[in-house]
């Protein structure tokens, strides 16, 4: 197998064990002897939030939106667009990234993984005046908490691109304002 080809698995190796892991803690079906509600439980909020950081690989700066959609009620998996803004050599190179993130306490916080994939525009070497589109896998992990009505987040992200050798990886610190209340505090 080649080198991009065995990174494109682990990536997609990791999202499947996000989804798989996700899974696991659904309720589908009440068990006898839990108590049943008539009113189900909020959905966890959307939130909107920016992102600073450090890509390792090219060695400069970024600066990234992002959009965090709840895909189950309780908020443990999300859908997560964002694009990075990279200040590189004058020029503004971007990462559009769609990511289904796994967060263990859904809107609370804690410990968060992500897979999902990547296009990234570009212009790479010295005499290359062009700027280029590159597809790729992410896959990473982070953590996440509350401070009032923020959600601040700590990542670490690698970007597996096709048909280059550059390989990026950066780390981030970001904000999150949910839109709305995130729910009961026992969910």
């Amino acid at each position: 197998m080649k080198p991009v080809s065995i990174r494109c698995a682990r990536a997609l190796a990791l999202a499947a064990l996000v989804v798989s892991v996700a899974a696991s803690h659904l309720d589908a079906q009440v068990r006898r002897g839990r108590a049943t509600t008539s009113e189900a439980a909020p959905w966890a909020p959307v939130s909107i939030g920016l992102r600073f950081g450090y890509d390792q690989e090219v060695r400069t700066q970024l600066l990234g939106a992002t959009l965090r959609i709840p895909v189950v009620r309780s908020g443990i998996v999300e859908l997560n667009p964002s694009v990075d803004n990279l200040f590189v050599r004058g020029q503004d190179d971007r990462q559009y990234n769609l990511d289904v993130t796994y967060a263990a306490a859904g809107p609370r916080g804690g410990l968060i993984l992500f897979g999902g994939v990547a296009w990234r525009e570009s212009i790479f070497g010295l005499l290359v005046t062009e700027r280029t589109r590159f597809f790729g896998y992410n896959a990473g992990a982070g953590g996440r908490t509350r401070a009032g009505p923020l959600e601040i987040e700590a990542l670490i992200k690698w970007t597996f691109l096709n048909d280059t050798e550059l390989q990026p990886n950066f780390v981030s610190i970001g904000v999150n304002l949910p839109l709305w209340g995130a729910g009961p505090p026992g969910r």
